[in-house]
Order: structure tokens, then C-alpha cells, then sequence
């Protein structure tokens, strides 16, 4: 019996198993196999796959209203860019659209990944917009949310697959500087949408000097004097009190079901409660703590020092699919004072770590976290550092110097079955791309590889309001950009 005599339901069945880039390899073998990989049927079950497993809100949604050339654009896009990054020393994006806004930006800007909607944070009058880059006028906001001028944010994916979220954190002066927290969501695929309020903290029983500590889709918690205090599933409005009996918690990570408490040089795992949660007018009341019980501790190799950063956006906290990555940044005596060490660590709730640590044998013993990459990088590029995005179980970020501002450098990192790490570093030519890009220009990009699309935005010392990039986002494709249809349903 021929492979190619199965039936072709068993056949579309063992292909969606199948990586895109291994689908399209099984195109050239025989004509059945050729015809049998463009169908809609496949392509359209990867790209939700991929939509799902990375969080992206694509270009039209739902999906099934694309064609199979479409999804199969978006299938594969995540390979085409990781073998743009592997295959060319310099690239130019294909190309560059300019959208004029009529305000200065703030600081808080997020190219939601799927790279059709920006969030961008405007000055004068202060305020948070959603723009949607392929609509006919990007530059029109599709949302509006007033909001103070010293807000910040975090941007975060709800558990509906059709709608945003956002932290919004407020300082309250009274008189150290605390955090009031608003969780608003918006459908950016529906008509008319807005910003909807679903919660807002209480600060008679959590208010953070520095806003939320770790937050999900669903859960924030919150840490004070160095010490896990707080949890609040704040879709349902249930609160915890709760404590850990561990060392100084300088970091919290949350993974989709594990709380992740980050000490100097260890770090401790424990499971997120999903009972015991009271209501906000019980914990007015100040029930007495819950104490979280430590599934296992486990030491970093190399040591780690306190102040391990975050290098995956919290966009990614709490996915199933998505692995939290930090990074430690040093500067070892033997190295030159302008260069820096990055010594990456995968945080990960392993459940055979858990069973090791309640093992009685005495030769027990947690395994150290091993960092898996070390890269050596210019101090004046390590500012960046936090922007790591995942792609196609990579990760790549965007950095530039600060003395030409015409270069930017695509980093990626990926960790092969084999133990070795995949590197790559490609240049990105602005200067071809925003020729009249001025050459004290203050610029940030902000990146999505699985779309191919970036968007940059500068100001200018010398030139203020005068200069040709004040109130314009730059929007850059490195692939052809996806078409949109006119009805998406």
C-alpha cells in the first residue's frame, strides 16, 4: 500500500501535525501531496494554530473569511522571517508607509502582535488611542481612552480571542507614590469599539508602590517589603491575602498555572491558588493570610545577580505556550567597560522537579536552572534588552546605537534540540527606508516577526515640532503586506 493510497481525510489529518515549512517541502513530492497541501482545510487549522499558540490578532478575523494563499501567507510568515534573519547581512523593508497624527507620542507604545493594531499613548491632551494600521485611515483612532499624564500600562491579551486588554496604573501621592489599577478590554474587530472598564483595584487592600508585580489575563499579584502579599483574580473581583515562607522576593513571574518568586541567585516555584479566594467587602475585613506552600526551590547556573530583568513583554505572562525568558546583564573585570554579558534562563514550572523535591532520598537534588545563551553586546544597545519578542521558538528584539540612529540591528536567539544555540544578527537600513531621518533623531522601534512588520517613531532635540518625523508612525514591512478584505464578518 502506497502512502498516497490513504484516504485523503487521514491524509489532511497527519499534515496539520505537520510544521509549514515541512508542508510546503511535501508539495514537490508527488502531485496528490501537492494538491492535498493547498488545501484551505489545513492551512486555515495552522494559522488558528499559530494565532493561538502566539497570541496574535491577524489581519482579518476570523479567519475562515481569508482564502488559502492568505493563511497560508500567515502560516508561514514565522519561518520566512527567521530565514530572512539566517540568509542576509543587511535589509530594507519592502515598504514604508507614514501615518501623521495630530499629537506628540508618550512613552507607552505596543505594536499588538499580529502587527495590525498599535496602541499608542498621545501628550496633548493625554490619552491612550488604538490605531488599526490596514484600515483605509490608520491615523484615525478606532478607540480613545482619557487617561492621566503620568499613567503607565501593560498590554495584555484576554482570554477571549477577540479582545484586548489594559492595565492602566495611576499614581496616587498620598504621600509615597501608590498605584490605583484600571483593567479595561476592548473588541478591536467590531464596529464602533471602546474601552470598557471590567475592574479597578481597591487600595485599602493592595496598592502598589510600582503597579502590578506579575499579571495574566486574569490574576495580578502583588508583593510588598519584598514579600508575596496580594493575589486578585480580578475578572471575578476575589482577593487573597496570602504569604510564602522564602527568601527576599525581588521579581514575580506568573506561568498559566505556577506563581514564580525570584530571590538572589535561586528561584522558588508554587502552585496559583484556585480556592480560598474571598470577596473584596471579606477582604476589607483582613482575613488572615494563606500560606502558599514552595514546591521546590532550584539555583541558577551560572549565579545570577539580584536584578535579573524580564526579557520576554508581559504580553506573553501566563500563556501555556510561551516560555518566560530573563536575562542577567554583568560586566566582568576581563571585559571592556562599554561591552556587556547577557546570560539568558527559561523560566519553567517543571512538575518532575516538584516530585524530586518531595523525594526522602538523599540524593535528591534539584538540577540548577542553566542559562542556555550568553551573548556579548555594547552597553549603549542594552537598553533594549526587556523587547525580546518570540518567534517560531526564537526570540529577537531591535536595538540601535545611540550614534547612528540610520542602523538598526535585529538580534535573535533560538535554542536547538541539540543543546547549541542559533544566532543571528541582521542590520536594518533606516536611512534607505526614512531617508530624511535626522541625525540626532531619538527613535524606537517597535517589532512583530511574525507579521513581518515593525513601527518606528523619533523625535528630534535639535528640530522639536519641526522635524518631518514629529506626530508620524512609521510602519515598516518587511514582507508584502497582507490584503484586507472589505466584509470581515
Amino acid at each position: 500500500m502506497l502512502f498516497t493510497d490513504i484516504s485523503p481525510d487521514v491524509l489532511l489529518r497527519i499534515s496539520i501535525l505537520l510544521d509549514p515549512q515541512d508542508l510546503i517541502s511535501l508539495r514537490k513530492t508527488c502531485q496528490t501531496l501537492s494538491s492535498l497541501s493547498h488545501e484551505k482545510t489545513l492551512w486555515l487549522q495552522l494559522a488558528d494554530r499559530l494565532c493561538t499558540e502566539n497570541l496574535l490578532f491577524p489581519s482579518v478575523f476570523p479567519l475562515h473569511n481569508l482564502g488559502s494563499a492568505v493563511l497560508e501567507d500567515i502560516a508561514t510568515h514565522p519561518v520566512r522571517w527567521e530565514k530572512l534573519m539566517l540568509q542576509q547581512r543587511e535589509i530594507t523593508p519592502v515598504s514604508v508607509r507614514r501615518i501623521s497624527t495630530p499629537s506628540a507620542f508618550g512613552y507607552y507604545n505596543f505594536l499588538v502582535p499580529g502587527g495590525r493594531f498599535l496602541f499608542s499613548s498621545y501628550e496633548s491632551p493625554p490619552r491612550l488611542v488604538l490605531l488599526d494600521l490596514c484600515s483605509e485611515n490608520p491615523a484615525m483612532p478606532i478607540a480613545t481612552l482619557v487617561i492621566k499624564s503620568d499613567a503607565s500600562f501593560n498590554f495584555i491579551p484576554s482570554p477571549s480571542k477577540r479582545t484586548l486588554s489594559v492595565s492602566v496604573h495611576t499614581p496616587i501621592y498620598t504621600p509615597a507614590i501608590r498605584y490605583l489599577i484600571h483593567v479595561y478590554d476592548i473588541s478591536p474587530y467590531e464596529n464602533d469599539c471602546q474601552f470598557t472598564k471590567v475592574a479597578s483595584s481597591d487600595p485599602r487592600i493592595a496598592c502598589p508602590s510600582s503597579g502590578p508585580i506579575a499579571l495574566s489575563p486574569d490574576t495580578m499579584v502583588f508583593t510588598q517589603d519584598c514579600q508575596l502579599t496580594t493575589i486578585w483574580k480580578y475578572r471575578t473581583d476575589e482577593w487573597m491575602r496570602c504569604t510564602v515562607s522564602s527568601r527576599a522576593v525581588f521579581k514575580v513571574f506568573l506561568l498559566h498555572d505556577s506563581i514564580i518568586l525570584m530571590h538572589p541567585n535561586t528561584l522558588s516555584v508554587c502552585l496559583i491558588p484556585t480556592t480560598n479566594y474571598v470577596s473584596r467587602l471579606q477582604a476589607l475585613q483582613s482575613p488572615p493570610a494563606v500560606e502558599l506552600r514552595i514546591l521546590y526551590e532550584r539555583e541558577f547556573s551560572p549565579p545570577q545577580y539580584p536584578g535579573c530583568k524580564q526579557a520576554i513583554d508581559d504580553w506573553y505572562s501566563g500563556s501555556r505556550h510561551q516560555t518566560m525568558t530573563v536575562v542577567q546583564i554583568s560586566n566582568p573585570p576581563s571585559m571592556p567597560d562599554d561591552m556587556v554579558l547577557f546570560h539568558f534562563y527559561n523560566i519553567e514550572h517543571d512538575e518532575d522537579l516538584s516530585s524530586l523535591s518531595s523525594s526522602s532520598s538523599r540524593e535528591a537534588r534539584i538540577p540548577p536552572n542553566q542559562s542556555w545563551a550568553t551573548v556579548q553586546a555594547h552597553r549603549d544597545r542594552s537598553s533594549s534588552v526587556f523587547r525580546w519578542i518570540p518567534c517560531n521558538n526564537g526570540i529577537y528584539r531591535i536595538t540601535h546605537s545611540r550614534l547612528d540612529v540610520a542602523h538598526f540591528h535585529c538580534q535573535g536567539l533560538k535554542n536547538l534540540d541539540d543543546g547549541t544555540v542559533q544566532t543571528s544578527n541582521v542590520v536594518i537600513d533606516i536611512r534607505n527606508a526614512i531617508p530624511d531621518i535626522p541625525d540626532d533623531a531619538k527613535a524606537k522601534i517597535l517589532l512583530c516577526p511574525q507579521s513581518g512588520r515593525a513601527c518606528l517613531y523619533y523625535t528630534s532635540p535639535g528640530l522639536g515640532s519641526n522635524s518631518p518625523g514629529a506626530g508620524v508612525i512609521f510602519v515598516l514591512d518587511f514582507f508584502e503586506p497582507l490584503p484586507v478584505l472589505a466584509s470581515e464578518g
